[in-house]
């Protein structure tokens, strides 16, 4: 079969915007979409962090074994503040202006030296604009660039689950947590050592919310060929590999990829360990291997459902200039216990804002 390209918009800035919707909403698709937030697994107590990726065609992918050395690169990155133009205070310059204008009024020392103060006020006027848009494309520099580094880095988020509460962290220093059992869910923001409380009534049975619709978009072209790779260590964790590729359809334009067909590669390393965001009520089709390739913020074994992913690498027309990989890795993985329950509640000292 003809490998398609991915619709031409990928080789302009859409294609760039892709990758940076990727880059940032990444997690925040999979916290809504597939209801990480809005769900727990009853018996989950875990914790992991997590780096979503984007891969452009010819950008090695990461490797498997490799967490904590990229981790360390986007912890190492300067924060990303967005743009804000700073007020200017012209009380100065308003008060320069005015003593020349008394000046020129009373004819105080004669008119000439009134203009002079005018003048200078409008020049240091001038100066103040100057700098202050300066100071606001340096910042807009700073953003761009911040932005640049973390769609090739990935985003880091974190994650814990314990009996049906959540906490994840997608922006470092917000995090969000959800109890839904006691309907209330926080939001804490270490900046400012306070967070905002958002009641809904308890729950006994979890919400949960699907994307469905939009999977619905891609089917699968014949049998996909899967090969089982050498079993690994991940952390000290023992995890099994696949190698899974086909073709698939997509019947309108998904996210990543514009309609019509595309080839897909998908290496999988799966654990023994439970996937809290795992429901097999809601998540059947997002354990279909391959037909996710185009969507964004599908975290579900494809080969052992209800199993928790380490790594996974899905690459998408492979050996075309319209080539993209999505990388998933997963790290610092651990057990929750009672002492843990303090993760998923505003830390001490912090105020609620109203």
């Amino acid at each position: 079969m003809k490998r398609s390209q991915c619709d031409s918009r990928g080789a302009g800035g859409s294609r760039v915007k892709l990758s940076l919707m990727l880059a940032f909403a990444f997690e925040a698709h999979a916290a809504e979409d597939s209801h990480a937030l809005a769900k727990g697994s009853p018996t989950a107590a875990i914790a992991f962090d997590e780096i979503a990726r984007f891969v452009p065609a010819g950008t090695p992918a990461p490797s498997l074994g490799s967490f904590r050395e990229d981790a360390a690169v986007i912890a190492a990155l300067p924060p990303l503040v967005i743009p804000k133009q700073h007020q200017l205070d012209f009380s100065a310059v308003t008060a320069l202006a005015s003593v020349g204008g008394a000046m020129s009024l009373f004819g105080m020392s004669g008119a000439i030296p009134g203009l002079v103060f005018q003048h200078a006020a409008k020049a240091a006027g001038s100066v103040a604009v100057r700098a202050n848009m300066a100071d606001l494309n340096k910042q807009k520099e700073d953003y761009a660039s911040g932005k640049s580094a973390r769609q090739r880095t990935g985003v880091l988020a974190k994650f814990a689950y314990f009996h049906g509460w959540s906490r994840a962290e997608l922006i470092p220093g917000t995090a969000k947590l959800d109890k839904p059992d006691q309907g209330v869910r926080f939001t804490v923001d270490d900046a400012s050592q306070s967070f905002i409380v958002a009641r809904t009534p308890p729950v006994g049975d979890i919400i949960t919310a699907t994307s469905a619709g939009v999977r619905g978009a891609a089917t699968l072209v014949g049998v996909a060929t899967v090969e089982t790779l050498p079993e690994e260590q991940v952390e000290g964790i023992a995890v099994r590999g696949y190698r899974t590729s086909g073709a698939i359809t997509i019947t309108r334009d998904s996210f990543m990829c514009a309609a019509g067909p595309h080839h897909v590669t998908e290496t999988e390393f799966v654990s023994d360990l439970s996937d809290p965001r795992y429901d097999p009520a809601q998540d059947a089709s997002a354990a279909q291997p391959l037909v996710t390739a185009c969507l964004i913020g599908n975290t579900v074994s494809h080969r052992e459902p209800g199993r928790l992913v380490l790594f996974r690498i899905v690459m998408v027309d492979d050996d075309t200039p319209a080539a993209f990989g999505i990388a998933l890795e997963r790290g610092n993985i651990r057990l929750l216990a009672e002492q843990d329950e303090a993760l998923f509640q505003p830390p001490p000292g912090y105020s609620e804002k109203h």
